[in-house]
């Protein structure tokens, strides 16, 4: 599989882990894509490392979900960005990139605080033992509306910029 060959010279520590049966989370896997220069035409950092944008979508949806993220829609991608806490830039030089303070450029100690679906300071949810309960097996299918909603948010962000 070159994907794996190609995120292991991106990211040795990480493929280490995974080598040694660690299994990477969607943050860690997004960190290796986004670090590894044969997808800076598609995705890449922000100068300052603290933010990544997507700059071809369409090679995004056609090369990067299908081979890291098992064919998931765009739409879904972006539910998990959320989920996982990311902002979107809405407006300005850098509208339509994503911002998570764990998620900075040479940190993957910080992605790997990362935590699924809580602010700072949130506690997981508790089943009725008592608990955590796992939120990162939700099913990403149940959200039909936030899908159109947001992808009538992208579409709008998109006539604004082709406006400028």
């Amino acid at each position: 599989d070159t994907s794996t060959d190609d995120a292991a010279a991106a990211n040795p520590a990480a493929a280490a882990d995974d080598a040694a049966g660690m299994t990477l989370n969607f943050p860690e896997i997004l960190f290796e894509i986004i670090s590894d220069p044969a997808n800076r035409h598609i995705l890449s950092w922000l100068p300052h490392g603290r933010g990544f944008a997507i700059h071809d979508k369409h090679l995004f949806a056609s090369e990067i979900l299908p081979a890291h993220f098992d064919g998931t829609k765009y739409t879904s991608f972006t539910r998990r960005l959320k989920r996982w806490n990311f902002e979107r830039v809405p407006r300005g030089p850098e509208m339509g990139a994503y911002y998570n303070k764990n998620f900075v450029r040479g940190r993957p100690d910080l992605v790997r605080s990362m935590v699924y679906g809580m602010e700072d300071g949130e506690q997981p949810p508790q089943t009725a033992e008592g608990e955590a309960k796992d939120s990162s097996s939700d099913n990403d299918n149940n959200n039909s509306n936030d899908d159109k909603e947001e992808e009538g948010r992208e579409q709008d962000q998109e006539r604004e910029r082709e406006r400028e």
